[in-house]
């Protein structure tokens, strides 16, 4: 998977958080589901992927790192930074903060 040029995400790395997102739902014991509801990219440079809650409170924050890999931020519901974990490839940020 190669990282487009300019804005955003590839087509792929949508899939992979797509599959990603699907698995950690499955996987999570079903008190902490309301907390992984809904995902979203944002507009944003470096660009992003945004996990919301049922109640629409931003719970994780995925960021596209400029030397490739990602960067998964747990946020509290005040919106601080509870835990930052970067690894190489979606899947592998995402268990890196204990969600896969």
């Amino acid at each position: 998977m190669g990282i487009r040029e300019g804005l955003g995400f590839t087509g792929g790395e949508r899939e992979e958080l797509q599959r990603s997102f699907e698995r950690a739902a499955a996987q999570m014991p079903a008190m902490f589901r309301p907390f992984w509801h809904r995902w979203e990219e944002a507009d944003t440079v470096p660009p992003e992927f945004l996990v919301y809650a049922e109640n629409g409170s931003l719970v994780l924050r995925l960021t596209r790192l400029n030397s490739g890999g990602y960067r998964a931020a747990g946020i509290t519901a005040q919106g601080s930074v509870i835990y930052a974990v970067a690894a190489r490839s979606i899947p592998e940020a995402l268990r890196a903060a204990g969600l896969l």
